[in-house]
């Protein structure tokens, strides 16, 4: 068993992914542990080969897998989803190619979860300058969501909705993800709380996207509030969510 797998989903642009591993690889060599880097994308076979080729040609050492989610517009969740199923390591790590996440800091979530954590993760509003790396109407987002979560749930988190984060996979596994959209980030941040699983909290800023975001309210929204009122459900036992 691997010790971390570091799921990339790769839903965009494919051409980003040689410097992104270039980038990855010099942190692996001066980090060196039992990891694996799990690439999801929904590109075709020649993209594949031609990725798959150049990391065979100059990293390999690397402990690599390419694997490609069937259909072309494939939601982020059911990508994270699929490459979850192929993870054996104790913890993964949830990351973008596209350069919003810091990679440095990986090495210190991975400390804390050896400390015992279930979930680190990296908050963009734990200071006021890492906040400023965020659009305006992001974090307005955050703000509505976070009184939200305290209404329907009376949870606290600096963070609910950033996707870099680290988890203890058989836990994650245990309380089941479901969401196929962005949503699948608050999902596993709320049923991480919900069952009590310790947290610790890893502030950074957010880099500036080589693809700008593709998060739209009228199409993901619906999904986050859903989850509330999921919660919601089964905190006062009408259901059992997981």
């Amino acid at each position: 068993m691997n010790e971390l797998s570091i799921i990339v989903i790769c839903h965009s642009r494919v051409d980003v992914l040689p410097n992104f591993i270039d980038s990855l690889s010099k942190y692996l060599m001066g980090n060196p542990g039992d990891i694996e880097i799990i690439i999801v994308t929904n590109e075709n076979h020649n993209s594949l080969t031609s990725v798959s080729n150049f990391v065979k040609e100059c990293y390999p050492w690397l402990k690599f897998r390419m694997l490609q989610k069937n259909g072309t517009s494939n939601p982020i969740g059911a990508m994270i989803r699929f490459g979850l199923a192929f993870s054996t390591s104790k913890y993964v790590v949830l990351i973008s190619p596209y350069g919003e996440d810091d990679i440095s800091i990986i090495n210190n979530m991975l400390t804390l979860m050896r400390k015992g954590s279930q979930l680190v993760q990296v908050s963009r509003y734990s200071n006021q300058q890492d906040s400023g790396t965020v659009k305006v109407v992001f974090r307005f987002y955050q703000a509505v969501y976070q009184k939200l979560a305290w209404l329907f749930l009376g949870l606290t988190s600096s963070d609910f909705t950033y996707g870099f984060k680290m988890f203890d996979r058989v836990f994650v596994q245990s309380v089941g993800l479901t969401q196929n959209t962005y949503a699948i980030s608050p999902e596993v941040t709320i049923k991480t709380l919900l069952a009590r699983g310790k947290i610790d909290y890893l502030p950074s800023a957010v880099m500036p996207s080589l693809i700008g975001g593709n998060f739209k309210l009228y199409k993901d929204g619906p999904g986050y509030l859903w989850l509330l009122v999921r919660g919601l459900l089964h905190r006062i036992g009408l259901i059992n969510w997981f």
